[in-house]
């Protein structure tokens, strides 16, 4: 085994050391929190509705509801059972033969 280091190059030596250092140190910026968070663009508060604005809004607001009258929606029908009772399905150990 001490004949393997001593093979090795200084060069090859010095660039192991040179990534463990690089990962330490990368690790303490990043553990550390010394890295600034970035910062979320926020609207300026003028160009937002206000909450009179937005329930305006809301208020006229039109729903098409003919959706429900037509043929194909009252053609629809249920399958299976409601509510739906959870039973006993699937094996206890899934990776067991």
């Amino acid at each position: 085994m001490a004949q393997y280091f001593q093979s090795q190059s200084k060069s090859e030596n010095l660039y192991a050391i040179l990534i463990i250092v690089f990962g330490m140190v990368l690790g303490y910026i990043l553990y550390s929190n010394d890295v600034i968070p970035a910062q979320v663009a926020l609207e300026p508060e003028a160009t937002r509705p206000s909450d009179t604005e937005s329930m305006t809004r809301l208020e006229s607001l039109k729903l098409d509801f003919s959706i429900f009258d037509s043929i194909i929606f009252k053609e629809l029908k249920v399958f299976g059972e409601i509510p739906v009772v959870p039973g006993n399905t699937g094996k206890n150990d899934p990776f067991s033969p």
